[in-house]
């Protein structure tokens, strides 16, 4: 699946808008927002087990700078040579399978990253398409391990 130039651009801007701004706690809304919508959730995250408050927990700020760092990396890899993107899902992939995330975990979480960033419109038809083919490839490289 390729990402045209277009989208890139998309993808850029409307990534710009999050990460200028206060982009950790952007993280932690997304979140906050997830485990609204799937409460059984929180139980995937080791860090947030017993937490009786996650939404207001050093563990989950900790975990959302994770992942809106993670994102803003596969942005910045838009325009990188698939050998780099491979590495770079090598390494998610092993901090992932033992969780044991699943696609459907990656495919609920989507909508709610978009909904709680902004994101709406070209540009997040131009996100559903790179996030699907990140959650693809991290699912192939999961299978692998």
């Amino acid at each position: 699946m390729v990402i045209s130039a277009d989208e890139k651009n998309l993808i850029r801007s409307s990534w710009f808008t999050v990460y200028s701004g206060d982009r950790f706690q952007v993280g932690v809304d997304v979140f906050t927002n997830f485990f609204k919508a799937y409460p059984a959730y929180v139980d995937l995250f080791p860090s947030l087990k017993g937490v009786s408050n996650p939404a207001g927990s050093t563990q989950l700020r900790g975990h959302a700078i994770r992942v809106i760092t993670g994102i803003n990396y596969f942005v910045d890899a838009l325009d990188e040579d698939k050998s780099i993107v491979d590495e770079m899902l090598n390494n998610m992939a092993r901090s992932h399978k033992p969780r044991g995330l699943t696609r459907e975990h990656f495919a609920q979480f989507a909508p709610v990253l978009f909904d709680s960033v902004g994101v709406s419109g070209a540009a997040r038809d131009a996100w559903t398409k790179y996030y699907n083919k990140i959650a693809d490839g991290l699912f192939e490289k999961m299978a692998k391990l």
